[in-house]
Order: C-alpha cells, then structure tokens, then sequence
C-alpha cells in the first residue's frame, strides 16, 4: 500500500493558506488556536494559585477568548472574576489599614508572592508550541493538505 507523500510548508505557504480561508473558518481555526493555548497558561496558573483554604481564588480563574470578524486577529485573557482584587493583592501584596474613629492607620505590609507572572513565564513556550500546532492540524484538517 502506497503511503501518501509527507508535505513540508514553510511559514509563507502556511501564512498564504491561512489568509486565504473563507472568514468564517479562519475565525474557527484562529479561536481554537487560542482556546487551546491559553487552556495550557490556565492549567499552570491553577498549579501556582495559592491556596487559602477555600479554593475561590483557584475556582475563579476564567479564560476570555475573542476573534475579529475576518479571523486575522484574536486576543485572549485570563482573569480572576470577583476574585481580581484578591489576587492582585496576592500578585503585588499590600498594606493593612486600620479605620478605627476614621483615622487611617497602617498596621501592617503584606508582601508580594508573584504567582500569575511566573506562572505564564513558565507555560508561554508550551502555549506557543501548542498554538502553532493546532493552526497546523486544523488546516491540514481543513484544508485536506
């Protein structure tokens, strides 16, 4: 049984049959790409997440996936709900306040502990990889290249 030739595209021929796709399905294969890439960036955040006992900060974490109506462009982003303030407090840590009779007091600083920054430093080759990946299955998929 003859085995069907292995294809090598570079980046321009790749680039060419991306952009031209029908809308519709450049947008289909533009948000799968993100979908998939950020499911890696939210995977390792959930890992670093701290845990303060109730889990809230970790079970609020939500990915925000949009494309452009033509499917060139597409932004994606992780977020913490309700939980926002918390975990930047967590991010960038804080100072405790007193509101005793109105008078403002410092009684404390909280100190940073980074966990979203490092932990999307760590997944963003991955999340690239898996990218780059997905464009290249969903128009080998697509495309019947």
């Amino acid at each position: 049984m003859p085995s069907e030739p292995y294809l090598v595209y570079d980046a321009k021929e790749v680039t060419d049959m991306f952009n031209n796709m029908q809308n519709r399905l450049r947008r289909a294969v533009l948000r799968k790409a993100l979908v998939e890439a950020m499911a890696v960036i939210r995977t390792e955040v959930e890992n670093a997440c701290p845990d303060d006992g109730t889990g809230a900060l970790k079970a609020s974490i939500r990915v925000r996936v949009s494309t452009s109506s033509d499917g060139l462009r597409g932004s994606s982003r992780l977020d913490f709900g309700d939980q926002n303030l918390i975990a930047a407090r967590t991010e960038w840590g804080h100072v405790m306040v007193t509101h005793i009779d109105q008078g403002h007091k410092a009684v404390g600083v909280v100190p940073p502990h980074p966990f979203i920054w490092p932990a999307v430093d760590r997944a963003l080759p991955k999340a690239l990889e898996v990218y780059s990946a997905t464009i290249e299955s969903e128009l080998i998929a697509r495309e019947g290249l």
